[in-house]
């Protein structure tokens, strides 16, 4: 009897500390390519609300406005959930002097928030330019800027680790609930029985 209490209880705690895989499902893709000194706006391509799954979250077929008509500027993202790696991949190798990437209204599949964001390899630029990150609990940015001149896309592509962070006081899974309910189930059932048992070995 004590086996099976203390089997329960042990069950239920686990249960409880252990985290679900944390993933994003779904957040607003942007990019703006801009020649700020030159023209009256930058290229912008966004898709809103897009899932992540198989291929690209952001490409040729979210085009927005192009008001300055500029050529090149192409930068298609796709957003591993598996492994949060985060892929830019540039079209093309016209210059700019600004490059800025956001994904906003991230969407996750528990209690998680973007806890940092580092380059891992690759370039999406030349002239060395390093890029600048920003983040808050359900969005992010990378940005590249030529502060004296121009820089020209690369036509290849750079990779980005997103780290995801757990919140506190996050819902349980809807399977955490289901065995939390079963151990606690078990263990009534094993009080119950004790009581039988006690109170026919008193008469």
């Amino acid at each position: 009897m004590k086996m099976l209490l203390t089997s329960a209880f042990a069950a239920a705690a686990f249960l409880s500390a252990a985290p679900a895989a944390a993933a994003v499902i779904q957040g607003d893709f942007r990019t703006e390519s801009d020649l700020p000194s030159m023209g009256a706006g930058a290229k912008v391509y966004q898709n809103l609300g897009a899932t992540l799954g198989a291929g690209f979250e952001l490409d040729a077929d979210n085009f927005v406005s192009n008001p300055s008509d500029w050529g090149g500027g192409v930068v298609f993202a796709d957003w591993d959930a598996s492994t949060n790696i985060l892929t830019l991949s540039s079209q093309d190798m016209w210059d700019f002097q600004t490059f800025n990437f956001t994904v906003s209204n991230i969407l996750f599949n528990s209690a998680q928030a973007i806890g940092g964001i580092t380059l891992i390899d690759g370039a999406l630029t030349d002239i060395g330019l390093v890029p600048t990150f920003g983040f808050t609990n359900n969005s992010l940015s990378i940005s590249y800027t030529a502060h004296s001149d121009v820089f020209n896309f690369t036509g290849n592509s750079a990779r980005f680790q997103v780290a995801l962070t757990g919140l506190a006081g996050g819902v349980p899974e809807p399977t955490t609930w289901a065995m939390l309910i079963i151990g606690f189930g078990a263990v009534g059932v094993a009080a119950r029985r004790s009581r039988s048992h006690a109170a026919t070995m008193a008469a």
